[in-house]
């Protein structure tokens, strides 16, 4: 009896890859964007997948990266449910010595294949906020 091969799904790129790291930080930024646009008030995780173009599961994902992060998100179940950033944390000042600084700066540089010009623009700020920008 002849056995057929059974189909490989396809692996998803390496999470190492610049470009899919660079789309990662882009469309997590997107949400942080979106989230904040929102006030507080919750967003079904199916809204913010659609209006983001991609899966449900994917927004999952990243909510939990951002979690993971510390960031202030909040989420409720149910009828009027969802999912918000808690925007009276959320404005706590960032504190970074120049080495904090000078380490986001290199990684955005790793990833320079595809930054979308808003992390661009955010290295840039980075970059003028040490004392020698001399050194990049």
């Amino acid at each position: 009896m002849t056995r057929t091969p059974r189909r490989r799904k396809p692996r998803p790129a390496h999470p190492a890859d610049p470009r899919t790291l660079a789309r990662q930080l882009a469309r997590q930024q997107e949400v942080l964007h979106v989230l904040l646009a929102q006030r507080g008030e919750p967003l079904a995780v199916d809204a913010l997948a659609e209006r983001l173009g991609v899966s449900e599961r994917t927004v999952e994902r990243d909510l939990e990266r951002l979690r993971a992060a510390r960031l202030p998100l909040r989420g409720r179940g149910g009828t009027g449910g969802g999912v918000w950033l808690d925007v009276s944390r959320a404005r706590q000042p960032l504190r970074l010595d120049d080495d904090q600084v000078m380490a986001l700066v290199l990684a955005l540089d790793f990833l320079d294949a595809d930054l979308p010009e808003r992390l661009v623009q955010t290295r840039e700020q980075l970059r003028n906020l040490l004392d020698e920008p001399s050194l990049f």
